[in-house]
């Protein structure tokens, strides 16, 4: 009898062991973490697409050695930033590759994303998107870019600084353009009247052709353009600026004009543009010295802005894997995931420190960058 008890108690400790072995690896699938990166790898921003999709490759080694034995596995498609393009490679992500987190590159295409990734409870870490529609609280959904209405505030602060008064704005028609178009009124408005927009124009994405909205703003009597489209874009603006006489007149843009594109199509005249910047790959921390020697290493250049996003967008999910498990449709792995986004606060980065607001919005220091001798500088 005493044995057969004996027997029946080692049965219930392996019971009780293996069911906390269930409960500590609830919500991690037996095919591990596995990330879907959709950017734009085609197209007029395939640049910042590819920068995007290496960024996620030496997020991805960073994140093993910070994790090590854990599954971890990367799948990259083709967005085109085109917001049907990007659906079709979220569906074709989750059901043939199984992903069960995502980053996305591109507010129209994280935006377009956004609800079917809420609809399957995935962790969804937006980069190269500033679309102020984006935010939402307490879910699980956060962004490595600071939205429009951050960003703005410091280009309109440098015009104070600089003494410009008189604002044009130029802007793609779609969620990005208009996102800065609105927040840099906002931040106009702050000025109390130090600064006025005289003049705005929209354009559509696919617009070659800026004369006649060029010759508009000098009309207008502008001393300052704020360029809220892509780098091709901006380097037409700024050749037919020159080309009509608009000659003293700063330029301004945001983070997306740091594109040789600009460089190569603008020659010389890229020098009279200024963009708001929060990457500095001369930064001397730790954390971003690793970062550079990682990338050098791997692709034979220096990283950009949109890589160090998406290369924290990737540790940064590791980690609330690591934390949390998979979040996909368990609802105890998707609160301890979205309790963990909540916590990021003064989070060391290649950024330096960052922290998210309860609507998953980044928020660090940002600078003005300018190009200078065919390079990207600080401005002065």
């Amino acid at each position: 009898m005493k044995n057969k008890a004996y027997q029946i108690a080692i049965a219930v400790i392996v019971l009780i062991l293996v069911f906390a072995g269930y409960l500590s690896m609830k919500g991690k699938t037996s095919n591990g973490l596995i990330i879907g990166d959709i950017s734009s790898l085609s197209g007029n921003t395939a640049y910042i697409g590819e920068s995007t999709m290496r960024g996620v490759e030496i997020g991805k080694a960073k994140a093993l050695i910070e994790h090590p034995g854990i599954s971890l596995n990367v799948y990259h498609e083709d967005s085109a930033l085109m917001p049907k393009v990007g659906i079709d490679a979220y569906n074709k992500l989750r059901d043939a590759n199984h992903m069960n987190a995502l980053i996305v590159m591109g507010s129209n295409v994280s935006m377009a994303v956004k609800p079917l990734a809420a609809k399957d409870g995935m962790l969804f870490i937006a980069a190269s998107t500033l679309a102020n529609g984006f935010s939402s609280p307490d879910d699980l959904s956060a962004r490595m870019t600071s939205k429009a209405d951050i960003e703005s505030v410091p280009a309109v602060d440098y015009l104070v600084s600089k003494h410009y008064s008189k604002l044009g704005i130029i802007y793609m028609q779609n969620e990005i353009g208009t996102s800065l178009d609105s927040s840099l009124k906002k931040a106009v408005e702050d000025t109390k009247g130090a600064v006025k927009i005289v003049d705005e124009e929209g354009y559509a994405m696919d617009n070659k052709d800026f004369r006649t909205l060029v010759l508009k703003m000098k009309q207008a009597g502008v001393d300052s353009i704020y360029v809220a489209g892509l780098a091709p874009h901006t380097a037409i603006i700024l050749n037919e600026a020159d080309a009509i006489g608009l000659r003293n007149t700063i330029f301004l843009s945001y983070r997306a004009a740091e594109d040789p594109v600009l460089i190569k199509n603008a020659g010389v005249l890229a020098e009279r543009l200024v963009y708001t910047s929060a990457y500095d790959v001369n930064g001397l921390s730790a954390s971003n010295t690793d970062f550079v020697k990682a990338y050098e290493a791997k692709y034979g250049e220096l990283p950009n802005g949109y890589a160090a996003e998406a290369y924290e967008a990737t540790r940064l999910i590791v980690d609330a894997y690591a934390k949390c498990g998979v979040a996909l449709g368990d609802a105890v792995a998707m609160k301890c995931t979205i309790d963990f986004l909540a916590s990021v606060k003064n989070r060391d980065s290649v950024f330096g420190p960052f922290s998210f607001d309860r609507n998953g919005d980044v928020v660090y220091s940002f600078f003005m960058k300018t190009v200078k001798d065919g390079k990207f500088v600080r401005a002065d």
